[in-house]
């Protein structure tokens, strides 16, 4: 189901957030549907549009997700990171907005991922969040927000 048709994207919307990360495309790998994905920089744009519109004119990053290491019959790593990277990459450039490199941050670790190859484990995690926390304390221009004793601005996740 498309992300904006789903109660968290109300949810997100309705948060009036400071800061936004969307990390998009693992799912548009899978073989029924790319035959959407002519329609995937549009929507994509669209979702970030729909946050830039709000009052609290939030600070928005696209991150790249991380790469897809099974093989099976629906996924193909190589679509991956040839199609679906790059057209996140051409978005984010188009729109003028960061991006928050988990794709490389990952590199050929395997062993950040449960046993599909797909879905990040606790140690992935970590990664994801380690990355985007370097790529958002990078962009700000203030200590404002509070900090943990990694350095990173947390704000809280209403739900």
């Amino acid at each position: 189901e498309p992300y904006m048709n789903q109660t968290a994207y109300s949810d997100a919307l309705d948060s009036d957030p400071d800061i936004v990360v969307i990390m998009l495309g693992t799912n548009d790998d899978l073989l029924g549907a790319r035959a959407y994905n002519d329609c995937f920089e549009n929507d994509y744009t669209e979702l970030i549009s729909s946050f830039q519109q709000l009052d609290s004119h939030p600070q928005i990053l696209i991150a790249e997700p991380p790469p897809i290491f099974n093989e099976s019959s629906v996924l193909s790593p190589a679509y991956f990171s040839d199609t679906i990277i790059p057209m996140t990459q051409n978005i984010a450039n188009n729109l003028n907005l960061p991006v928050v490199d988990v794709f490389s941050a990952f590199g050929n670790h395997t062993e950040y991922y449960n046993s599909d190859e797909i879905h990040p484990n606790s140690q992935g995690s970590s990664v994801i969040a380690s990355t985007v926390c370097d790529a958002i304390n990078a962009q700000q221009t203030s200590n404002d927000n509070p900090t943990d004793e990694s350095g990173c601005s947390w704000l809280p996740f209403p739900g």
